[in-house]
């Protein structure tokens, strides 16, 4: 099992200006909504990891690059391959 694609997810969530790089604002929020948030905010942090060009949209393009970096993370897991072509 591999750690870069769960890396890369949670960089993209922190990462919340989209320039490749995370504030120390970003990772102090990012700890704090999943150790403490509700569940409207750690969807919200679901969705910025997964809108990887920060767009405020989740496109196809998006989407398949998140499901590869997942099936990176468990794959003998069946989960991923079948949201994907």
């Amino acid at each position: 099992m591999t750690d870069k694609g769960f890396q890369m997810l949670l960089f993209s969530a922190m990462d919340s200006s989209k320039r490749n790089s995370i504030r120390f604002e970003d990772y102090i929020q990012t700890m704090s909504i999943l150790s403490h948030s509700n569940d409207q905010a750690r969807l919200k942090l679901i969705f910025r990891a997964l809108d990887q060009d920060g767009d405020g949209v989740v496109s196809q393009s998006d989407y398949r690059t998140a499901v590869l970096r997942l099936q990176e993370l468990c794959p003998e897991s069946p989960f991923a391959s079948r949201f994907i072509e």
